[in-house]
């Protein structure tokens, strides 16, 4: 007995379907926004020093620090003390806002003391200096 050989006008051809793939990375994007904090994340290490009784806590766009080296930062930006109440005019200090100032336990006194002292001179009494809780 001989085969036949049918001849088909189809050709087999590899396809691969992407929808399933779509769809999981649109799931997983989705899992990680979700589950991302949305905290506002600071280049600056700023290791704050611990008090009993911290108060309330504040939010604010307006953000001073001092890190241990002494060198001062406006919303993270390396500032001079001297362009300090530009940077503040600028933002559009409301009489609610509260400026934050985050020292580090580390950095001295003096630098502390000498921005509120430069809040002070230039009419600018609304801050609050920033701990963590033990």
């Amino acid at each position: 007995m001989s085969k036949i050989k049918f001849k088909s006008n189809h050709t087999h051809r590899f396809f691969l379907e992407i929808t399933p793939l779509v769809d999981m990375v649109f799931l997983l994007v989705a899992f990680f926004l979700l589950n991302s904090s949305l905290e506002k994340i600071s280049s600056i290490n700023i290791d704050l020093p611990s008090a009993e009784q911290s108060g309330q806590a504040v939010q604010s766009d307006l953000i001073i620090r001092i890190d241990s080296q002494n060198i001062i930062y406006f919303n993270d930006k390396k500032i001079e003390i001297s362009g300090l109440k530009e940077l503040i005019d600028a933002s559009n200090l409301s009489k609610d806002n509260k400026i934050i100032i985050e020292g580090d336990k580390a950095s001295s006194y003096d630098a502390i003391i000498s921005v509120i002292d430069y809040l002070g001179k230039n009419g600018i009494s609304n801050f609050v200096l920033s701990t963590k809780q033990k």
